[in-house]
């Protein structure tokens, strides 16, 4: 599987991991595929967010998951 970046540079996978990710006490198993050189510890991606009915709201600068059962602040850079 090739990855790129958003400006298509492209990312070097190193494999992949099964793991539990816990938002609020809410355990969601998921395949995470582990990039070398990513600026965040983590990336969720279109597979997390279909499998999870995830919604990002940008004005409230939060995540829901599973149908609004958990929400999340996002986490966000300070220096942008």
């Amino acid at each position: 599987m090739r990855l790129s970046a958003a400006d298509g540079h492209p990312l070097i996978s190193v494999g992949t991991v099964d793991l539990t990710l816990t938002i609020q006490g809410l355990k969601i198993p998921q395949k995470f595929r582990v990039v070398k050189g990513l600026s965040y510890n983590l990336l969720i991606g279109i597979d997390f967010m279909n499998s999870t009915h995830a919604f990002i709201d940008f004005g409230k600068k939060t995540l829901s998951v599973c149908d609004d059962l958990v929400v999340e602040q996002l986490v966000t850079r300070t220096n942008c």
